[in-house]
């Protein structure tokens, strides 16, 4: 999944079906690219000495800023989407702890979105479908304040696996 296009899209809906019919696939969800405006001015950056190459603070940018974030939508897609609900069969493997979705998921779920997740998803909100559902997070380069919001969100601690990203962790 890249660009423009998250795992919730009705697009992916079809991949989705057929996955499901398959009665047990693990979909991994790392990110590589975001819809970051291509031209936003992060501010002074070091420029790379190779030509079309991203500058080392674009660089960093984009994997410790905009990658936990573009995960974070990716996991609020599905759920907005009922994508979960409707394929039980299907469990969604996201990296790095889910990013920043830890970190946001009350604000998504009880301030904004519980009353467009419960429509989509049988009444369930937020939170119930973190206790019950098929996102799972794996334990690369997380960030150990993650742990303390995991456990209060009530994800099973069957849904979090451990993970590298050797060479890089």
């Amino acid at each position: 999944l890249t660009g423009e296009i998250y795992p919730g899209d009705p697009k992916l809906e079809p991949v989705w079906e057929e996955l499901n019919k398959s009665g047990g696939s693990m979909v991994f969800v790392h990110p590589s690219d975001t819809v970051m405006p291509p031209n936003l001015d992060f501010g002074p950056c070091e420029k790379s000495p190779t030509p079309n190459k991203f500058d080392s603070f674009r660089l960093i940018s984009l994997v410790v800023e905009e990658f936990p974030f573009d995960t974070c939508r990716a996991i609020t897609s599905l759920i907005s989407a009922g994508t979960l609900l409707r394929t039980p069969n299907v469990r969604f493997l996201f990296s790095h702890n889910g990013g920043a979705f830890p970190y946001l998921a009350d604000r998504i779920g009880y301030q904004h979105l519980d009353n467009v997740i419960t429509k989509t998803n049988s009444g369930k909100t937020l939170r119930d479908l973190l206790r019950t559902s098929n996102i799972y997070l794996d334990t690369s380069i997380s960030s150990p304040t993650q742990y303390p919001l995991i456990k209060d969100l009530q994800i099973p601690i069957e849904h979090l696996l451990y993970a590298t990203d050797f060479p890089y962790t």
